[in-house]
């Protein structure tokens, strides 16, 4: 049997632009033997699979930071995977305002011959708190701001935190959300001197680990702009910021 320890996979390090380098956002967070996955754009399933320990039966939980096609579009596709191998206890997906219906338009409309799954799948719309409390295991929420509802997660247990982001501008809820977690894995779609909309830069993400005095900054989320600029985006957070900073890219394992 393969140990199971606690760690970070990021999944997808890319956005919804192609790239040969990073598929679309996906992250799993292993706690306790426990794997929890945060997003699941294209390609998810696959990275899942490249994972020795990781057996997607034991998967009852997906977390979505909101609902842009390419942070869900696998969610479809893993579910009927669990289907075909007989998985049907209680699947839980927790996203923003507006989840439970993307999931009943989903199986119900779009894909009605799988409107099976809603004898097992449980949805929670989500805004601020507690969402998830097992056994040492906490989920916490926040809004965030990216012009749609969405939201970040902060994972607790007694030895770890951990906060992702998803898409988001600089969010004064965020901030107190993540404040002294361990790690904090954040988009950083662009390099300084791009207009962002509802993303940040590195001098953005500057103040944001400052604020929240993470001990680790994990960066993801990279448009293909990014790839050229990655060194001199690390080089200029690390002028400012004293924690320790990672440059994400598909298939990390960060342990914890």
């Amino acid at each position: 049997m393969i140990e199971i320890r606690d760690q970070i996979i990021l999944l997808g390090t890319g956005t919804a632009l192609s790239s040969a380098k990073r598929l679309s956002p996906g992250i799993l967070i292993m706690l306790k033997g426990k794997p929890f996955l945060i997003d699941c754009g294209p390609g998810t399933q696959r990275q899942l699979a490249k994972i020795p320990e990781m057996e997607i039966t034991n998967l009852d939980h997906i977390f979505l930071t909101h609902l842009h096609v390419d942070h869900v579009s696998d969610i479809s596709i893993i579910l009927k995977e669990l289907l075909m191998l007989k998985r049907v206890r209680e699947f839980h997906v927790y996203g923003p305002s507006g989840t439970t219906s993307f999931l009943n338009v989903l199986f119900s409309d779009v894909f009605n011959y799988l409107n099976v799954v809603f004898n097992f799948l449980k949805s929670q719309d989500c805004e601020h708190g507690v969402i998830f409390q097992q056994e040492d295991i906490r989920v916490s929420v926040a809004p965030t701001v990216h012009g749609i509802p969405s939201i970040a997660f902060r994972f607790d247990s007694p030895e770890h935190s951990i906060t992702c982001s998803g898409d988001t501008a600089p969010a004064p809820a965020l901030i107190d959300l993540a404040t002294g977690c361990d790690y904090l894995i954040h988009e950083c779609s662009f390099p300084d001197g791009i207009e962002t909309g509802s993303h940040v830069t590195p001098k953005d993400l500057i103040q944001i680990a400052n604020d929240t005095n993470v001990k680790n900054l994990v960066l993801t989320h990279f448009y293909p702009v990014c790839e050229a600029e990655l060194i001199s985006m690390e080089k200029i957070i690390k002028q400012e910021f004293s924690g320790n900073v990672i440059i994400g890219h598909d298939l990390m394992r960060i342990m914890l």
